[in-house]
């Protein structure tokens, strides 16, 4: 019984020692559209577990909340092949103070000493019509 439960705990080990190390993926996303003074969510997520994570100035939008940070991960095995997934995401809720298109530039994290930039955005604010209460 000892060497059953010895060997699923070395096989278990040997699964997260030699698991692929997947490519490093930080990305931002929010609406291209946006209602002026309606919040909304801009997401950044990545891959793996970072530091530092700096944010570009949001000229242009208030920021009413965040960041707020979740996590996510799963591990499976199938058939002896073993996978594990990670996302981690950064969410602030902002909102645009005046009509015009605006761009949010790459926002920067540490990961294993090295570091990662996000892809930039762009963000038309767009005057309250009335009709927004109806979408």
């Amino acid at each position: 019984m000892k060497n059953k439960i010895l060997l699923i705990a070395l096989m278990l080990f040997s699964a997260f020692v030699t698991r692929a190390a997947e490519p490093v993926r930080f990305t931002a996303s929010a609406p291209s559209t946006v209602i002026v003074d309606k919040p909304f969510q801009l997401v950044y997520t990545i891959n793996a577990t970072g530091k530092d994570l700096k944010v570009p100035e949001f000229a242009n939008f208030e920021v009413l909340a965040g960041p707020f940070e979740s996590r996510s991960s799963s591990y499976q095995i199938i058939n002896g092949k073993t996978s594990s997934s990670l996302s981690i995401s950064y969410t602030f809720t902002l909102q645009g103070l005046k009509t015009g298109t605006y761009s949010v530039p790459p926002a920067s994290i540490i990961v294993d000493g090295q570091k990662h930039s996000s892809n930039g955005l762009s963000i038309k604010v767009l005057p309250d019509d009335g009709r927004s209460e109806e979408r």
